[in-house]
């Protein structure tokens, strides 16, 4: 059974001063690709010089934004992952989800494709405690879910391949 999200956690998406970036680590961002990302970026320590946003803004180096941000970030995963979800497989392929809580105990590699079921208002939450490889030809169809609304807490590294469209907010772990 899937466990529905509560008023307390909707509070948990707001993401507050990290709002504002497309892209924020508590270390480096790091690609050997160009990647090009619409919004800003932040890193507590440096960026790759292949980081590209269409706002020209990468803070780098515990810029105080970046560090506010950062801090948000920490305080909620750490709300997030205190929850209790359903448990399921490390390869999500083929799957449908509705709105909940989802917890990968484990590491995860997606491939094919997964599709959620939801509306605009609809909040989607993946827990996976190890680390999260995504492949270059992974879908995810996202109907009328917003982006903001779907977060994938990662305990370990995401990888993520720069050639793939992938929707949500990714916290990942501090490696």
């Amino acid at each position: 059974r899937v466990r529905k999200l509560s008023l307390v956690d909707e509070l948990a998406f707001n993401f507050g001063e990290a709002a504002q970036f497309a892209l924020l680590a508590g270390g480096n961002i790091n690609s050997t690709d160009y990647i090009f990302i619409s919004g800003s970026a932040g890193a507590g320590n440096s960026a790759s010089s292949t980081i590209r946003t269409n706002t020209g803004s990468v803070m780098e180096n515990q810029n105080v934004l970046v560090t506010a941000a950062l801090q948000t970030v920490a305080n909620v995963k750490s709300f997030l992952n205190g929850h209790d979800g359903q448990i399921i497989q490390s390869d999500i392929n083929g799957s449908t989800f509705n709105p909940g809580i989802y917890h990968i105990p484990s590491s995860a590699n997606f491939s094919g494709w997964s599709y959620l079921n939801g509306g605009q208002t609809d909040k989607f939450l993946f827990v996976i405690e190890g680390d999260l490889a995504v492949a270059e030809d992974f879908i995810l169809t996202t109907g009328n879910v917003r982006p903001e609304h779907i977060v994938w807490s990662v305990g370990g590294k995401a990888n993520l391949p720069s050639s793939i469209h992938f929707s949500g907010v990714v916290l990942a772990g501090d490696e």
